[in-house]
């Protein structure tokens, strides 16, 4: 089943119908990006516990309890936007390759209320381009260059990058950049 292209509420209309859990959805995407962003560097990092979070939401709607329209649905997000949890908020550079973020960032703590699946952490230019005067655009220490997915020889633009690129590819229902 090819779901690259479905939007939101086809996902959830598929999931009350029980076509498809969250956990195929989550799946689906994890080996998308696997297959697909090795050549663009899009995601930085895929959450390991995206998986069993998905789980856990597929039996909260069997219990019949749905948070909201995000219930179930993957989200990557910048990797400058705080994730308490086992993913690193690191702004792209190596200063902050370990930082563990001690609470989520309110955008962060809203989707998971709302039964979101943090899927992981897209590439950004490093510090969000507060630095970048000898780098190129979508290029940060820790994720590599992110390619524009239309033709790698231009230029991703933006500090969001990784964000834009991963939308572009379709390799999330939903990507946040700031």
């Amino acid at each position: 089943m090819s779901l690259y292209n479905t939007p939101i509420f086809k996902l959830q209309t598929m999931m009350q119908n029980q076509e498809i859990s969250s956990f195929e959805i989550t799946s689906y995407f994890i080996e998308r990006i696997r297959t697909i962003d090795n050549n663009y560097h899009a995601v930085y990092m895929i959450n390991p516990d995206a998986l069993s979070i998905a789980e856990t939401l597929d039996k909260e709607r069997e219990n019949g309890h749905v948070r909201s329209f995000m219930h179930g649905i993957p989200v990557l997000i910048k990797d400058n936007i705080n994730t308490k949890d086992q993913q690193t908020t690191t702004a792209g550079t190596n200063i902050l390759k370990d930082h563990i973020a001690l609470k989520d960032a309110a955008l962060v703590k809203t989707l998971r209320e709302q039964g979101a699946i943090i899927l992981g952490k897209t590439n950004l230019t490093e510090l969000a381009c507060y630095k970048t005067f000898t780098r190129s655009n979508g290029f940060s220490s820790l994720g590599g260059q992110v390619l524009f997915p239309y033709d790698i020889h231009e230029d991703p633009s933006g500090s969001s990058t990784g964000s834009a690129v991963a939308t572009a590819l379709r390799l999330s229902p939903v990507a946040i950049g700031t």
